[in-house]
């Protein structure tokens, strides 16, 4: 995620990055869901978990991402910036 302010706010992702990393146009669209869920949305953060891992299987080599988003979320202590 990209950050900006005192305090900080979330104000993006890095798509650049992701298209160099070989993320493909299926894998950041499902990335921009995850951010979408998670930032502007207005969920809470259970629901927003949860809406993050019912899109385990939706994309072609996505899973990995879920999981990835899934694992993080679950295992901060402090929460995240939102």
């Amino acid at each position: 995620m990209m950050v900006d302010g005192n305090p900080a706010a979330v104000r993006g992702f890095n798509v650049e990055g992701l298209r160099r990393r070989g993320f493909g146009p299926e894998r950041i669209a499902q990335v921009k869901q995850m951010h979408k869920l998670l930032y502007r949305q207005g969920l809470t953060l259970e629901q927003a978990k949860a809406e993050v891992a019912a899109l385990h299987g939706a994309v072609t080599d996505g899973d990995g991402d879920v999981a990835l988003m899934t694992a993080f979320l679950d295992a901060s202590k402090r929460g995240i910036v939102r």
